[in-house]
């Protein structure tokens, strides 16, 4: 597991994405099982302002999302 001020890069076809662990932060799951949460800092891909975001423990870095709340897409509504 990763410690508190660790960085992940992650690689886009734009160049290097850096995030740093902030926090870890035990949690119950669903299930009522202990599980843990990390906090990331990270830089928005358009404007480069700071934002925050979270992941479980067993992190994939490909979903980390790369922007901040102003910037991310806006989901579609479903058709019925």
């Amino acid at each position: 597991m990763p410690s508190v001020g660790d960085e992940i890069r992650q690689r886009t076809r734009k160049g290097e994405h850096v995030y740093r662990l902030i926090a870890i932060e035990p949690v119950m799951n669903r299930h009522g099982q202990p599980a843990t949460v990390l906090r990331w800092q990270g830089t928005c891909a358009v404007c480069g302002a700071e934002f925050m975001t979270s992941s479980s423990a067993l992190i994939d870095q490909r979903y980390l999302v790369r922007t901040c709340l102003a910037h991310r897409r806006k989901s579609m509504p479903r058709s019925a």
